[in-house]
């Protein structure tokens, strides 16, 4: 129920129903006063205000739980009080630390991350969440090959992180999960994509031996179609098949329907696993055959890595560090990633947390 009030001696606006002449509301002061502040619960309510030049009105709307669980928070933002952000954030907090732990569970390929390595601490904080920056994934033999990568690939810090990050695994698995969240450059994410294009190209071809698609009657205006349509072979495919009376609708399933530029998505992605690879045979090769012995443990050690790159691979390698630093996982800021340090101690965590998570990441003693 809105209520006006003038800026300079802040005088109520005494309202009346619109058909009377008089414009009494034919109601206390009191009355007035108890619809205006009706007490509507906190969380529910939302109160604004807007600005007339002289005057100033105020709304108080209130939004019943269903009609938020029916719309999203995109359609109705004013619905969503500071208490019900929070709310909604843990919420996500705790679904998406859910499906974590659900994935590490699972056999599919994409999900099969090596053992020893929790993206997430094992006890996590209400006050700090989830870590996710990639300093808490580092071992001892993952920081000596970010050392010997750098002057390989200077300036390509997040390439040097996740090639790092891939080649410090000990299983085939371990590997194939981390390339899978990096941009589905696993072995299945690619084979899905190829054969995806697959199914469109077979489409396109069985559309261009169809006579209801050629271009024109008459002879000079027969020929294939264009290589765009590839992509919308499945709209034109249904379309034709609805027209004929074969199928009730003509509209067809949207994973049916390729991407734009699907072909040279996959194409690009093929370029980023074969630098991945590239990247591995390296690290593989300087490898010494014999390890050394540190802390009462046999490490394995590099020596000097040496890999040859061309300028479009080059090119490759700085579109996909670009690419990289999107993820969250390679964006963690060190001044982040000290808050989160300084908050553990303060939370009674101290450092212990930590060099049991480094510890736990290949089997190995923590360094000191």
């Amino acid at each position: 129920m809105p209520r006006m009030r003038q800026k300079g001696g802040q005088r109520m606006w005494t309202p009346g129903f619109p058909f009377s002449q008089n414009g009494q509301s034919h109601m206390t002061r009191d009355e007035l006063m108890a619809c205006i502040y009706k007490p509507y619960p906190a969380a529910h309510t939302v109160d604004t205000e807007e600005d007339f030049h002289a005057n100033v009105i105020f709304q108080r709307e209130y939004y019943a739980p269903q009609a938020k669980e029916n719309h999203t928070s995109d359609m109705v933002p004013l619905a969503s009080s500071e208490s019900e952000k929070q709310s909604l954030m843990n919420r996500l907090a705790e679904q998406k630390l859910s499906e974590e732990k659900s994935a590490e569970r699972n056999t599919d390929q994409t999900a099969k991350v090596d053992k020893d390595i929790s993206f997430s601490p094992s006890d996590v904080e209400e006050q700090l969440g989830p870590v996710s920056g990639v300093q808490y994934h580092m071992d001892e033999y993952r920081r000596e090959i970010i050392e010997k990568l750098s002057p390989v690939l200077p300036n390509l810090d997040a390439l040097v992180e996740a090639a790092s990050l891939i080649e410090g695994c000990d299983t085939f698995e371990g590997k194939q999960g981390w390339l899978a969240s990096l941009f589905g450059l696993h072995d299945k994410g690619l084979e899905t994509l190829q054969e995806r294009i697959s199914n469109l190209q077979n489409d396109a071809k069985e559309l261009e031996s169809d006579p209801a698609m050629k271009m024109s009657e008459e002879e000079t205006g027969e020929g294939p179609l264009p290589g765009e349509y590839i992509e919308y072979a499945p709209v034109y495919k249904a379309y034709l098949k609805y027209c004929r009376g074969e199928s009730r609708t003509p509209y067809c399933a949207i994973g049916d329907l390729g991407e734009t530029g699907l072909l040279a998505l996959y194409r690009e992605r093929v370029r980023w696993r074969k630098l991945f690879d590239k990247i591995g045979e390296g690290v593989t090769a300087a490898k010494k055959k014999t390890p050394e012995k540190r802390d009462g443990n046999y490490v394995d050690y590099l020596g000097p890595v040496e890999i040859e790159f061309s300028t479009t691979e080059l090119e490759n390698a700085y579109r996909l560090d670009h690419q990289l630093k999107t993820l969250r996982l390679f964006d963690a800021k060190k001044v982040e990633i000290q808050r989160e340090l300084v908050t553990r101690v303060n939370l009674g965590a101290g450092g212990s947390a930590q060099h049991e998570h480094f510890g736990n990441i290949r089997g190995k003693t923590p360094p000191q």
